[in-house]
């Protein structure tokens, strides 16, 4: 995982004319991206002056800073970019020659200075490649002079470091609990919040570390506990709000990504293929108007293409997939250790007028009227829901269809389903 991420993280395409800048900004934004994922730490803090709360200086953020300072960065004014590789790929089942970003060292290491107040153009101290006092240092030592970035994916993943497996397992729990046995899932530090259940949390990173760094060991293990299969109802005494201890079964509304699939899934349209380049699934039109000419025109992808999970959607920055950003996906410009969970009157209306939305309820219709008058609410059910209507909802239902023409039932039938606060939240 580690080793993967340092040595072939993608660089951005450069759009600015003061190239030491970008490529000094892209070092920073990678080593805040490193903190927060695998240290659980506000290295950023430590960028113009030594951290306020956490035992990190300003010369141990740019001896870190110098393990991420020996990538090339090429090109001029508008034309700045890191390596790159040819590749060949399909397109339209024709093989086609790319260029692709990849990651890269300079022949001759550069040289690395403290920023002073965090200015790259006021160089203080030299510093040497290495690592915070506080953590514990690699086998060849945290100053040497020779660490580069597989070293240092190494290191985090050793079983000297403890902090990458706690903070993996901590966010993996969050992402099926609603809650980290951490809060902050992104700090671990001193001002970060102790762990609930502390020995839980070392039992796990163990577990998950000698498990040879499985996640999917990891879910298996969360999904099948007694603690994840507990119900959300709240019974007996009034519930703390905040579920410190993990009493009930946390209910949240599902990530955006998730909540398109499941819409596609149920109406029997989601593709399953794994890889392959970004897809273009349909948008509002309007959407774009306004971003910068050379990001060219969205071209909705067509056959299977138009119906892949939504990890597959093309990311652009200035203007993002309109059905990721109103359920909370945050923007690809800073990393985000933990997304907020919002319920606006905005996803409403998306859930009812997005082309994506609309499309995937027809096609539930569509699959509704080919079935039997009896069976058709039951089978709903069942698809959308995952469970049977009691004896109660299948009397109702059919009273509230039976006020609409008959051949808009399924149609009204699969925009109520797909907006229910059942099929938007995880119970």
């Amino acid at each position: 995982i580690a080793t993967g991420f340092h040595r072939n993280s993608m660089q951005a395409l450069g759009n600015n004319p003061r190239k030491e800048e970008f490529r000094v900004r892209g070092i920073v934004d990678r080593l805040e991206v490193t903190g927060q994922v695998w240290l659980g730490l506000s290295l950023g803090c430590a960028e113009c002056h030594d951290h306020k709360h956490d035992p990190i200086s300003q010369k141990e953020y740019y001896q870190l800073f110098a393990i991420f300072n020996q990538v090339p960065h090429y090109g001029e004014k508008f034309e700045v970019h890191g390596p790159r590789i040819t590749v060949t790929r399909l397109v339209d089942g024709q093989p086609q020659e790319v260029e692709a970003q990849v990651m890269d060292t300079v022949s001759s290491p550069r040289e690395t200075h403290i920023h002073l107040r965090g200015n790259f153009e006021m160089r203080g101290e030299r510093v040497q490649p290495g690592l915070p006092a506080v953590l514990p240092q690699a086998e060849t030592g945290g100053a040497s002079s020779s660490m580069d970035r597989l070293q240092f994916a190494r290191w985090l993943i050793s079983e000297r470091h403890p902090l990458t497996a706690r903070v993996t397992v901590n966010r993996a729990w969050r992402q099926f609990f609603g809650r980290g046995l951490v809060a902050t899932v992104n700090d671990f530090g001193r001002h970060g919040s102790p762990p609930t259940h502390p020995r839980l949390l070392d039992w796990l990173a163990l577990r998950f570390r000698e498990g040879g760094w499985s996640m999917k060991r990891l879910h298996r293990d969360l999904l099948t506990s007694a603690a994840y299969q507990q119900s959300s109802a709240v019974q007996g005494k009034p519930p703390s709000r905040a579920n410190r201890w993990f009493d009930r079964a946390a209910r949240f509304r599902l990530p955006a990504e998730t909540l398109r699939d499941q819409a596609l899934a149920v109406a029997g349209l989601l593709t399953n293929q794994l890889g392959g380049p970004s897809v273009f699934p349909p948008q509002p039109e309007g959407v774009g108007q306004f971003r910068d000419a050379t990001a060219g025109e969205w071209e909705v992808s067509r056959g299977g293409d138009r119906f892949r999970r939504s990890l597959y959607t093309f990311w652009q920055r200035m203007a993002p997939h309109p059905a990721m950003t109103t359920f909370g996906a945050p923007s690809r410009e800073w990393c985000t250790a933990s997304r907020s969970t919002t319920n606006t009157p905005l996803q409403a209306l998306a859930m009812l007028n997005d082309p994506a939305m609309v499309e995937a309820q027809e096609h539930f219709a569509q699959a509704i009227d080919h079935l039997p008058l009896s069976e058709r609410i039951r089978w709903a059910f069942r698809r959308a829901l995952a469970r049977e209507p009691d004896p109660s909802e299948e009397e109702k239902w059919d009273q509230f269809l039976r006020r609409h023409p008959a051949r808009e039932r399924s149609r009204i039938m699969a925009a109520v389903l797909f907006n229910l606060d059942e099929f938007l939240t995880r119970e």
